[in-house]
């Protein structure tokens, strides 16, 4: 699946595309959407889905319905996803819920800390052609009075996941600062108050948790040494 304008001259593609469908109806009109082959999940997935779609042509796709991305929790997946309708060959309209970009780019860090096959490069590369997707998604909602409330969920979400011990524990392995996903002032409208006291408050609680960490490992190593 293509998303296409994360920026003016940027294309991102994946053969790996996460939707949330909660019901049998929602999975077979998908199903049929994209002319696909339904496969029910082993016990061997690593991935907490209830299906998969197969798409054979033009470009093979592998489409994961989950309940929710690993190390998120379901209600909250489903609250917060996006809806996205298709239109079938027979004049129908079909919504499937997107997951919310926010959403899977924490869900991708999780897969990265928590998961050893998902712990390589190509996540990491994922996780950051995410960054652009973010930002845009959250910049064209902010620009609606009416859904700038939920514009501003997303930077409060990155903020308040970054100062957990999961997000704290990324930036130190990898160097990769989520909150280069969350537009700026001069991008985003998320409100004067927010930006003006809440945000920086945000800010100072991350950078205190970081180097805490840190401190941390420069004591462990410390000791280390010492032995």
């Amino acid at each position: 699946m293509a998303l296409g304008g994360a920026t003016d001259n940027a294309l991102y593609q994946t053969d790996d595309v996460d939707i949330v469908l909660s019901s049998q109806d929602e999975m077979k009109a998908f199903q049929v959407y994209f002319h696909g082959r339904l496969i029910l999940p082993g016990i061997d997935h690593a991935t907490p889905e209830i299906g998969r779609i197969e798409v054979g042509s033009p470009h093979p796709l592998s489409i994961d319905i989950l309940a929710a991305p690993f190390g998120l929790k379901r209600e909250h997946v489903q609250k917060r996803a996006v809806v996205m309708y298709l239109e079938t060959s027979d004049g129908e309209r079909v919504g499937a819920r997107l997951i919310h970009p926010a959403h899977a780019l924490i869900g991708l860090v999780e897969n990265y800390l928590h998961l050893p096959a998902k712990r390589d490069q190509w996540t990491l590369d994922r996780l950051q052609g995410l960054f652009p997707v973010v930002r845009r998604y959250t910049i064209e909602t902010s620009r609606d009075s009416d859904h700038r409330k939920a514009a501003r969920w997303v930077a409060q979400t990155l903020y308040r996941f970054c100062s957990s011990r999961d997000g704290v524990k990324f930036h130190s392995d990898t160097g990769i600062d989520l909150l280069g996903a969350i537009p700026g002032p001069d991008e985003a409208d998320l409100g004067a108050m927010f930006r003006n006291r809440e945000e920086p408050k945000l800010q100072q609680h991350v950078a205190r948790k970081r180097r805490g960490r840190q401190r941390l490992l420069q004591a462990t190593q410390s000791r280390t040494q010492q032995d």
